[in-house]
């Protein structure tokens, strides 16, 4: 019966938004080509059920373009909720959300998803090669995929110690949260700034300077804990 019980709850969910808009309302394909976000008044539950408290209660903020910004709090104060505003999951109650001047909710959800990348907190990984991991819809050349991995030092881990290079089967969930980044970099310039995750030291600071030295605009969450006046991109 848990599995029918299942099985209607997702039948009963309600329809997302479009995944494409008409072609005259599609933001630029440059679009977002500097990546200054903008939360006005935002509030924001993840269920549909009006009577539950807000995850997110009239957020006002600008983070300006290319700029590091790291979100501190408790479990549950929403940090996470932040994130999947970008990405328009959950039911946005109020306020607006603008990315270089769009307002978000007026974009598809395809162009919204695919054009914001983000180093996941939990990551996934398929079967298969670290090829079809990294570009999964074979978009890229393998130079490109090469100059990615060069970006964030593991150009030689996949050269040298795994002997089909790209096309070696992917290593365990250990070594996975590496190669997260790598996937996101091959993502420009349709994706032009990320949403990095940090899971208690999982995602090295090396990670976190090669971003930087890109010029991408970064919202950093932090699932441990920050000393005052430590370096989070120092060694």
């Amino acid at each position: 019966m848990t599995s029918v019980e299942r099985v209607l709850d997702y039948c009963s969910l309600d329809q997302e938004s479009p995944a494409q808009v008409p072609p005259n309302l599609r933001p630029p394909l440059s679009w977002p080509s500097h990546g200054e976000i903008v939360f006005n008044n935002v509030s924001m539950r993840h269920s549909t059920q009006t009577y539950l408290p807000l995850d997110l209660d009239h957020i006002s903020m600008t983070i300006r373009a290319s700029e590091k910004v790291g979100i501190v709090g408790r479990t549950g104060a929403g940090k996470s909720s932040l994130i999947q505003t970008l990405f328009r999951i959950g039911t946005l109650v109020d306020g607006q959300i603008k990315i270089d001047n769009i307002d978000i909710a007026s974009v598809g959800l395809d162009d919204v998803r695919r054009r914001i990348s983000i180093v996941p907190q939990d990551s996934v990984i398929f079967t298969g090669t670290m090829r079809s991991n990294l570009d999964p819809f074979t978009d890229y050349s393998d130079e490109e995929i090469w100059h990615a991995l060069e970006e964030v030092q593991l150009k030689t881990l996949v050269a040298e110690a795994m002997s089909d290079g790209l096309h070696s089967m992917v290593l365990g969930h250990g070594k996975l949260l590496e190669f997260d980044t790598p996937a996101v970099l091959l993502s420009n310039p349709t994706s032009h700034f990320t949403s990095l995750v940090e899971h208690s030291g999982s995602v090295e600071a090396k990670h976190l300077r090669a971003l930087a030295n890109a010029k991408l605009s970064q919202q950093s969450i932090n699932h441990g804990c920050i000393n005052d006046g430590m370096d989070i991109t120092s060694n």
